[in-house]
């Protein structure tokens, strides 16, 4: 991956370096968006679907690292930036979506 002078500027074929991270995260996202939609009770769909998403990020982040490591642990050395960004944006949205939620914040 190409660092950019700004520090954060990647294109989906960076992101894809890493695909059983990228792939997980992607697919723990869906799987949390529905999953919300129809379990969550805010009266706003996009909220449900936001939630479910974000607070996904939780487990799919760590289980994609992991499975990345046993299955293609060069690449996590090759792309660390992205694999730094991607944890650090799971981080970063599931501690605002686990607040939210377990505050009771809703639009």
């Amino acid at each position: 991956m190409r660092e950019s002078q700004f520090g954060f500027s990647y294109s989906f074929a960076d992101l894809w370096q890493v695909p059983i991270l990228s792939g997980l995260v992607i697919a723990g996202e869906l799987v949390g968006a529905a999953i919300g939609y129809f379990n969550l009770p805010s009266p706003d769909a996009f909220m449900r679907v936001w939630l479910g998403g974000v607070l996904a990020l939780i487990p799919a982040y760590p289980l994609g690292l992991l499975l990345q490591w046993k299955l293609q642990p060069e690449r996590l050395a090759a792309n660390a930036v992205m694999v730094r960004r991607l944890g650090l944006i799971a981080a970063l949205l599931g501690s605002v979506g686990l607040g939210m939620w377990l505050t009771g914040f809703d639009f």
